[in-house]
C-alpha cells in the first residue's frame, strides 16, 4: 500500500472575520450588541439583558438610560424566533417600570406586542407578552391602545391556555381593561360588549374554579364589572355563574372572598338568580362572610346580602341562617360597621315585616302588609321568630294568640256540615272593629292553634275538637249546627282558651 498523502487544510476566505470571543462585564457594551446584524449575538445579548433586568428596579432604570428600549422594540418583529422570544421576555420584565411604560406608549409598540399572542407562538412568548400587556393596561392610555389594536380578543382566547401563568396574566389584563373607576363609561362599555362578543364569559366563569387565587379574583372582578350592563348580566346568569361562585365564596383568601361576594351583588338582581344561588348552597358561605375580620369582605358580603334580601322568601331564609343577628352584632361595633351592613340589616327587616314588627313594635309607612303577615308578639333581639308552618305544629300553651293577615280569596269550597263536626273550634263572625279591639285585649291569655295561611284549603291542618268546651254560635246558626270554618281572607285571631275565631273579610291596615 502506498502512503496516505495528508491533505492540507484550506485557508479561510479572506473576506471572513475570524471568530472573536468577548467577555463583557458592562451593560452598556451588551446594549450596543442589540444593533448587531448577527442573530446569535442578538439572542445572547437579549438573554444577558433579561437576566440583568430581573435583578431589580435599578437595573431596569439603567437599561432605560442606556437606550436599550428602542432597539429592543425592533427585535419584537425579528424573523428569528429565539431573538423574538428573548426580546418579548425582556419587555415582560421591563414594563413594571413606569418610565419604560411611558416610553413604550410614545413608541406605539402595542401592535407588535399583541402580535406575539398569535396561536402559533410558543407558550413562553404568550406568557411574557400577556405580562407586558397586563403591566401596560394599568394606566388609561395603555387601556386605550390595547383596545384599539384589537388586544382583547386574543387575550380572551388565552384564557383557555393550559399554562397557568398565561391564564393569570391574561385575566389580569382583561380585569384592568374593564375597570370602571379609572376610565370613562363611554370607553368601557364597548370593552364589555367586545368581551361578550368574543365569547369571553364562559372562560371567565371557568376561571372561577382555578387553583390560583389571583386568577380567580381577577376573573370575578371582570364578571362583576360586565354584569353592570343588563344584557351581559343575563348572559352571565345563563352560564350558571351562581354555582361557579360557591367555591370562591368558601375560599380562605380574603381577596377571592371579597370579589366573589361582589359578583353575587352584581348578578343576584332577580328572583331566578337568587333562587339559583339558594339552591346551589351559596347563601350559607355568603352569610359566614359577614363575620369576616376583613373590612372589604364584610362590605361586599353586606352588599350581596342586601341585594339577595329583595324578596320576602330570601329575607326569611337569610334570617334563618343568622344574617340578621350577625349584622346586628357588626352594626354595634364602631370599627366594623359600614353603610352596607346597616343597609343590609334594614333591608332584611323591611322584607320580613313579621320579624320587624316583633322586634321593633312598629312598621313604617312604606311597609306594606301582604299575605302571611303575622303578629307573634314582642321578642328579644337574637330570638328566632318561628315561621307559620312551625307555629302550626306547636302544642297548645298559655302563650298569647297570633294575629294572621290573610287577604287571599278562598277558591276551595267550604267543608260540609258533617266535616265541620270533626274540626276544632266553633266560630262566630264579628264584623265590628270594636269587637276586634275587645278580643285583642284578651289575646295575652290565649295561644295559637292550627290556622289557615291562605295557601290551601281553609280547613287544612285542624286538630280534633277539645271535649267539654262550649263555644259561641253565630246568630244565623243553631246550637246544633256548629261551624268550624276558618275564613281564608281578612284578619284572623285564633284562641285556644276562648275557642273564638274573629275575622274580617276585607281589612286595610295602615
Amino acid at each position: 500500500m502506498g502512503k496516505k498523502i495528508k491533505k492540507e487544510a484550506e485557508p479561510p476566505p479572506k473576506d471572513v472575520f475570524d471568530p472573536l470571543m468577548i467577555e463583557s462585564k458592562e451593560a452598556a457594551t451588551v446594549v450596543l450588541m442589540l444593533n448587531s446584524p448577527e442573530e446569535e449575538i442578538l439572542a445572547k445579548a437579549c438573554e444577558a439583558i433579561y437576566r440583568f433586568a430581573l435583578k431589580g428596579e435599578e437595573n431596569k432604570a439603567t437599561l432605560l438610560e442606556l437606550g436599550a428600549v428602542e432597539p429592543l422594540t425592533k427585535l419584537l418583529t425579528h424573523e428569528n424566533k429565539i431573538v423574538r422570544r428573548n426580546a418579548t421576555m425582556i419587555f415582560g420584565i421591563l414594563t413594571s417600570n413606569n418610565d419604560v411604560k411611558k416610553l413604550l406608549r410614545e413608541l406605539d409598540v402595542m401592535n407588535s406586542v399583541i402580535a406575539q399572542l398569535a396561536p402559533e407562538e410558543e407558550v413562553v412568548i404568550h406568557e411574557f407578552a400577556s405580562l407586558c400587556l397586563a403591566n401596560m393596561s394599568a394606566e388609561y392610555t395603555g387601556k386605550v391602545q390595547i383596545f384599539e389594536h384589537g388586544g382583547l380578543e386574543p387575550l380572551i382566547r388565552l384564557l383557555a391556555s393550559p399554562d397557568p401563568d398565561v391564564k393569570k396574566n391574561s385575566t389580569e389584563c382583561i380585569y384592568n381593561l374593564v375597570q370602571i373607576v379609572l376610565v370613562s363609561i363611554d370607553f368601557v362599555l364597548p370593552i364589555h360588549d367586545a368581551a361578550a362578543e368574543a365569547d369571553g364569559i364562559d372562560p371567565l366563569i371557568n376561571m372561577l374554579s382555578s387553583k390560583r387565587d389571583g386568577a380567580i379574583s381577577n376573573a370575578a372582578t371582570v364578571l362583576a364589572n360586565m354584569a353592570m350592563q343588563e344584557p351581559l348580566r343575563v348572559s352571565i346568569q345563563n352560564h350558571d355563574v351562581m354555582h361557579a361562585l360557591i367555591s370562591p365564596l368558601r375560599s380562605a383568601n380574603t381577596i377571592v372572598q371579597s370579589k366573589a361576594a361582589l359578583v353575587v351583588a352584581a348578578t343576584a338582581c332577580d328572583v331566578e338568580a337568587r333562587t339559583e344561588l339558594r339552591n346551589s348552597g351559596g347563601l350559607e358561605p355568603l352569610v359566614e362572610l359577614l363575620r369576616s375580620k376583613n373590612a372589604e369582605v364584610r362590605r361586599h358580603a353586606s352588599w350581596a346580602v342586601m341585594v339577595c334580601a329583595n324578596d320576602e322568601l330570601m329575607a326569611v331564609e337569610l334570617c334563618r341562617l343568622g344574617a340578621l343577628d350577625i349584622l346586628e352584632e357588626v352594626n354595634l361595633s364602631v370599627s366594623r360597621k359600614n353603610k352596607f351592613s346597616e343597609a343590609a340589616y334594614n333591608k332584611l327587616l323591611n322584607n320580613y315585616l313579621s320579624l320587624k314588627y316583633s322586634l321593633t313594635g312598629y312598621l313604617s309607612s312604606s311597609n306594606i302588609i301582604s299575605d302571611g303577615f303575622y303578629d307573634y308578639g314582642q321578642i328579644n333581639p337574637g330570638t328566632k321568630l318561628l315561621p307559620l308552618k312551625d307555629l302550626c305544629l306547636q302544642e297548645p300553651s298559655d302563650l298569647r294568640a297570633v294575629l294572621l293577615v290573610n287577604s287571599k280569596s278562598d277558591v276551595s269550597p267550604p267543608p260540609s256540615m258533617e266535616d265541620k263536626s270533626s274540626d276544632i273550634g266553633y266560630g262566630r263572625s264579628i264584623s265590628s272593629s270594636s269587637s276586634l279591639r275587645r278580643a285583642s285585649k284578651e289575646k295575652t291569655k290565649t295561644n295559637i292553634f292550627h290556622f289557615s295561611t291562605g295557601f290551601g284549603s281553609p280547613t287544612e291542618d285542624k286538630s280534633e275538637p277539645t271535649s267539654g268546651r262550649n263555644t259561641a254560635l253565630s246568630k244565623s246558626t243553631t246550637k246544633e249546627k256548629r261551624s268550624s270554618f276558618i275564613p281564608s281572607s281578612g284578619l284572623c285571631i285564633i284562641s285556644q282558651d276562648t275557642d273564638l275565631i274573629i275575622s274580617f273579610g276585607s281589612l286595610e291596615i295602615e
